[in-house]
């Protein structure tokens, strides 16, 4: 790529950031005894640039869910499992004529240092 470097092997683990602080057993929308209400399991995508990613172009991704949830933060790890970024997605919502799609964007531009990484 014109002697440019690339972020290479995004992998796609799941590393949201939850803004109830962690998953519960209790039934979706339910409260605990400690009173954190759990959020609603739903099925979901990562959508990446399998390609991989220029070091000083954007790099974006989708989370593509079956239901309407809030998904408030991400992070990016590298090959060694520590957070070399951490970003906010963005909801998107839907698109029309595609039903029962929502659509969250994250973006980690910023992130300019070649190698393997997982969102």
């Amino acid at each position: 790529m014109n002697g440019q470097s690339m972020l290479l092997g995004l992998g796609v683990t799941l590393a949201l950031l939850s803004s109830a602080g962690g998953a519960a057993a209790a039934p979706a929308g339910a409260e605990s005894a400690a009173g954190i209400q759990t959020l609603k399991a739903v099925p979901f995508l990562i959508l990446v640039n399998h390609l991989g990613y220029d070091t000083q172009g954007s790099k974006s991704f989708v989370v593509q869910s079956a239901g309407e949830i809030e998904l408030p933060g991400f992070q990016v790890l590298d090959s060694d499992g520590n957070v070399a970024f951490e970003g906010l997605l963005t909801k998107i919502g839907t698109v029309d004529g595609w039903k029962g799609r929502f659509f969250h964007q994250g973006d980690f531009s910023t992130l300019v240092k070649p190698g393997r990484y997982q969102i």
